[in-house]
């Protein structure tokens, strides 16, 4: 699966339970998953939040490893 897989994925709730199964086992593309969670621009960004939400659930350690990432986009978005 590619990013654009995911993106094109991603546009439909019906599938967001197998890219978090997917992205869980894969861990590479957290951090995509985590670049469109955070981004206020995208109207997905809710969904990816969701899925960064239940892969923490499952191993909260994966989504940890993007701490300062998180934190930095959250630096930008309250500085608006």
């Amino acid at each position: 699966m590619t990013e654009k897989d995911i993106h094109t994925m991603i546009q439909s709730w019906e599938n967001i339970a197998l890219l978090v199964r997917y992205i869980a086992d894969y861990p590479e593309y957290i951090g995509f998953i985590m670049t469109k969670a955070l981004d206020d621009s995208q109207p997905e960004n809710w969904r990816a939040m969701w899925m960064i939400d239940k892969i923490n659930e499952k191993n909260p350690l994966k989504i940890f490893l993007m701490k300062n990432q998180i934190e930095n986009q959250l630096k930008v978005i309250t500085s608006i």
